[in-house]
């Protein structure tokens, strides 16, 4: 329950997410491989209008290849027309908001009570 006076939204036909940072190791899959094959399948899957929830993605290899992949990625959604909530340590990525006009940086605080 969020209280507020007024609430608006554009109804979705599938969410998303990309969480965790974890392996599959009964299944032989690395944290990086198993990022892909997620990221992949919600590529392949995703539909106006969806909601796809990323959590800091590309943790599962080197700092300048996460960049990369988390920049190629947010490309590639961006292109597909998802509704993305981003959140990364790659303060770099930001910049995509100087490049694309539908790009908006934001950051989030909550307390604990």
């Amino acid at each position: 329950y969020v209280p507020c006076e007024f609430c608006s939204f554009t109804p979705l036909k599938k969410i998303f997410t990309r969480l965790g940072t974890g392996d599959k190791i009964e299944d032989n899959c690395s944290t990086f491989q198993c990022e892909m094959r997620e990221i992949a399948y919600i590529e392949q899957s995703v539909s106006v209008p969806s909601l796809v929830i990323i959590d800091e993605l590309g943790r599962g290899t080197s700092h300048s290849d996460g960049v990369a992949i988390a920049w190629a990625i947010s490309e590639k959604l961006l292109a597909l027309g998802a509704f993305t909530l981003f959140a990364t340590h790659y303060h770099v990525l930001s910049n995509m908001a100087k490049l694309y006009p539908n790009v908006k940086n934001v950051h989030l605080e909550c307390a604990v009570i």
